[in-house]
């Protein structure tokens, strides 16, 4: 098990499952995400030495020093790492790749099913659903649970149809969405009832 704040954890590269992948096929799915809210970078910050707290493993090591390494480095790291000759891409994508190769040996790869997905989704020819709006049905006594900036937001549902959120009730959703960013939101998009699109 990881130790939290450990290595792997700050690196922010560390996800071995498939829901993850999933989700980031969605945020990569620029059709359907408003511009606001697309990842445009990812980026990877060279770690703090944590071996007082435990020693590094040998994957936590490699990761550390990806983000020093020269072009050239990384190349003859992803052929010791494969045997084939790293892809033609930059180097910045170059260093990510080799991250989730590294990975991938030390913890598997992928799901099969997540990987004929998304061969399935880059396909030119392939043609993607839209994507059906699902309204979730809210019954007296369901609790909405959100994060934000860190701090927890937790609704309840009232017997009336209204909402409850620290002790005072509200008519929707949006109103506590409001109250919590201080900007307008759909109130079941912000308590993740709604999906994009």
């Amino acid at each position: 098990m990881t130790e939290a704040g450990g290595a792997t954890t700050q690196a922010g590269i560390y996800y071995q499952n498939s829901v993850a992948a999933l989700q980031l096929l969605e945020l990569l799915d620029l059709r359907t995400v408003p511009a606001r809210e697309r990842v445009v970078s990812v980026r990877v910050d060279p770690l703090r030495d944590c071996s007082e707290r435990r020693p590094m493993t040998r994957l936590e090591k490699d990761l550390v020093a990806l983000p020093a390494m020269s072009a050239a480095q990384l190349r003859e790291r992803w052929e010791q790492a494969g045997g084939a000759p790293a892809p033609s891409v930059p180097v910045p994508l170059l260093r990510c790749l080799l991250a989730q190769r590294l990975q991938e040996k030390r913890h598997g790869g992928l799901p099969q099913m997540v990987v004929r997905e998304l061969e399935r989704v880059a396909q030119p020819s392939a043609v993607v659903p839209a994507r059906v709006r699902r309204d979730i049905p809210l019954t007296p006594g369901t609790r909405l649970i959100r994060e934000w900036n860190g701090r927890t937001i937790g609704v309840e549902v009232a017997e009336d149809g209204t909402f409850r959120w620290e002790e005072r009730p509200y008519r929707s959703l949006s109103e506590i969405a409001r109250e919590v960013t201080g900007a307008h939101w759909s109130g079941p998009r912000f308590f993740g009832l709604k999906r994009h699109g």
